[in-house]
């Protein structure tokens, strides 16, 4: 290659080693200006862009309190059984879970005078084909559950009992109880969480 040879996409190729062919690219790629008027040299900036750097999310904390949605899905629900208080009623694949059933999931203690209690004894059947196992019941400071944290085998059954305590209570409410299980929702680490409610008019 000389001087004088013309650089042109059919001479690179016909260059006979790979070397060669990158030295040509790279004088191909090479600008030559000469300043005739002005100052004497020029000050060229360069800009870059740079890829905002990727966030790594931190590993969920299962320690944190598990909250289950306010709002409820509006889809179908995959089988008959599965109540909107569950969030089976999102799963379409029901294989390999406990469905918790309830009698009744909605109880309403009627008026109460401020520092009454309630009791409710919720009464539920293991309808799924896996064992059920409760972790934890969470409510508000006002009510204490008493159940079993044993495993319950498909066609068996379980109660959870519920008392209220009015005493802190300045106005009436509906009072969430949520249960969230050992079990997990089918292919995903999110618990199943059920949930049971109750309300009472607060007697002024």
């Amino acid at each position: 290659m000389t001087t004088k040879d013309t650089l042109t996409q059919e001479f690179i190729d016909n260059l006979a080693t790979k070397e060669e062919q990158e030295a040509a690219h790279q004088l191909n790629r090479r600008t030559e200006f000469k300043i005739i008027k002005g100052p004497t040299k020029i000050v060229i900036k360069r800009a870059e862009l740079r890829k905002k750097p990727t966030t790594t999310k931190p590993a969920p904390n299962r320690n944190k309190q598990v909250q289950v949605p306010d709002t409820l899905p509006t889809t179908t629900p995959a089988k008959d059984t599965i109540h909107r208080f569950s969030t089976l009623y999102y799963a379409k694949d029901l294989k390999g879970v406990p469905i918790m059933h309830f009698t009744v999931r909605e109880v309403d203690f009627g008026k109460v005078k401020k520092g009454d209690k309630r009791e409710y004894t919720f009464e539920f059947t293991n309808k799924g084909d896996a064992e059920l196992k409760i972790a934890i019941i969470s409510a508000c400071d006002c009510t204490t559950t008493d159940y079993s944290t044993d495993p319950i085998k498909p066609g068996e059954s379980g109660k959870i009992k519920v008392t209220f305590d009015s005493t802190d209570k300045t106005e009436s409410e509906t009072i969430d109880v949520d249960i969230i299980l050992e079990n997990t929702m089918p292919g995903k680490d999110s618990p199943i969480i059920e949930r049971l409610q109750y309300k009472f008019e607060l007697l002024k």
